[in-house]
């Protein structure tokens, strides 16, 4: 992909989807080999590639499950580099940007070029018929889809960047050395003292940015954004301006800030709608659900995984995606999605 490509106009023909219009699912997974080649075969069209990230630490023998399946299709493909990625540090975002270009490596052989960008992650699953998405991917093209907040003070985005460099090392070599109560208490009290003396000398990585003009943003981890946004990426990246380490490697969760920042940097930063923190989840177009399917269980951080109880909500929503499924939990869900909503035998 060239810095800055152009904008496509091909010409609408099979079922409605663009035959010039190729999308590219990108899928990070770690466990579950089974249910990651069942997403890909929900997938696969005309059109659509799909790109795959195992996790370095993913079972040897579900590995070579995916290997497998993948050898054997022209539209599915592994990278050839496996990371461990790790919540709140910038290992997720590196693995998506591993995944982008094996994307563009793609387009080179195949001289296909991807309009659409889709990040998923292995527990993912479509709740709307892969037609239907591509159809109002064509339709909206080159619009992003991508939750973006501004920063304020009242939303996770002010600690997410209230840290630097220096404070997020320790605190990881707390979490991951320090396994004493007492302990933990105590350097977790340094670490307070740590970031005030920081903020203090206005040294914080939310400092750092201010003081480069980068505005703050954040949003969920997962989006479709188009061969415009991405390729402004691959060039920022390229050209390695001091931002960018700053945010990856200053801040927490850069996976839900880093994207969001780039993308209200790109060409089509216009067609971008920032919206208060609580209403930006249906810009990203996948559903997850943080306290409960039915609202009645506590906040921990991570998604609930959809059961059978939840197929009614599911198949009102207005989502593509949702995440996250399990099928050793509840395999009657995908079961009921494949044949009520997805139309597969």
């Amino acid at each position: 992909m060239s810095c800055l490509s152009g904008v496509e106009y091909l010409v609408f023909t099979w079922k409605g989807v663009h035959r010039g219009m190729n999308i590219v699912f990108m899928v990070m997974c770690h466990k579950n080999a089974k249910q990651v080649i069942r997403l890909v075969h929900t997938l696969l069209r005309e059109g659509v590639f799909v790109v795959i990230h195992t996790d370095s630490e993913m079972q040897d023998i579900e590995y070579k499950v995916i290997r497998e399946f993948v050898q054997d299709n022209q539209q599915v493909f592994l990278t050839g580099q496996h990371m461990h990625g790790e919540l709140d540090m910038r290992s997720l975002v590196d693995i998506t940007l591993l995944m982008i270009k094996e994307a563009v490596r793609i387009e080179a052989s195949k001289k296909i070029h991807f309009s659409y960008y889709c990040l998923m992650s292995g527990q993912d699953y479509l709740i709307k018929p892969v037609d239907k998405i591509l159809e109002m991917l064509i339709h909206f093209y080159p619009k992003p889809f991508i939750g973006c907040a501004p920063y304020q003070k009242t939303t996770p985005i002010f600690f997410k960047f209230d840290n630097n460099k220096e404070t997020i090392k320790w605190t990881r070599f707390v979490n991951n050395h320090i396994h004493n109560k007492v302990l933990w208490e105590i350097f977790r009290y340094i670490r307070y003292i740590q970031r005030i003396y920081y903020r203090i000398r206005k040294k914080t990585s939310r400092d750092i940015l201010q003081r480069l003009h980068v505005d703050l943003y954040m949003g969920s981890a997962w989006w479709i954004l188009p061969d415009k946004v991405i390729s402004f990426i691959l060039c920022e990246m390229e050209k390695k301006p001091a931002y960018i380490d700053v945010i990856l490697d200053g801040s927490y969760t850069p996976e839900e800030t880093f994207f969001q920042i780039m993308a209200l940097r790109s060409p089509l930063k216009d067609m971008i709608q920032v919206r208060k923190y609580k209403d930006t989840k249906k810009d990203s177009r996948t559903w997850a659900i943080f306290t409960g399917a039915k609202m009645d269980k506590p906040f921990t951080g991570h998604p609930y995984y959809f059961e059978s109880d939840d197929f009614e909500e599911i198949q009102k929503s207005d989502f593509w995606i949702a995440r996250k499924f399990d099928e050793t939990i509840d395999k009657n869900i995908l079961d009921r999605i494949d044949k009520e909503i997805l139309h597969i035998n």
